[in-house]
């Protein structure tokens, strides 16, 4: 489970897809695009979450909304995503087990950290 920063959403990574739950609801509701999600990282604005699904970091709004690419030849091992203060995002390289890091915007090619 992930909490976002101002305490008003958490998201939870299922079997097969991420969930959404609002403080203020009962329930939770599932996120569009997330089906296979395997990692999942909430941005430190708490409105958008990255998840890897088929070993590529895709990043889409808590509302919901189109996913966008942002890097592939991910690890989908949970606790394998961190989503940084700056923006950025890191992750184990699935073929190297290197920890690597990627702007969510821009080049897709990732930093060796």
């Amino acid at each position: 489970m992930v909490d976002s920063p101002d305490r008003t959403a958490e998201s939870i990574a299922g079997l097969t897809r991420v969930w959404v739950k609002d403080r203020n609801a009962i329930t939770a509701r599932p996120l569009p695009g997330t089906d296979g999600a395997s990692a999942i990282a909430l941005a430190p604005d708490g409105r958008r979450i990255a998840v890897v699904i088929l070993n590529e970091i895709r990043v889409t709004s808590l509302d919901g909304g189109a996913m966008t690419p942002v890097a592939d030849g991910v690890s989908g091992a949970p606790g394998t995503l961190a989503w940084l203060d700056d923006g950025s995002l890191v992750y184990v390289a699935r073929d190297r087990f290197a920890l690597e890091r990627i702007p969510e915007r821009g080049a897709r090619v990732p930093t060796t950290v």
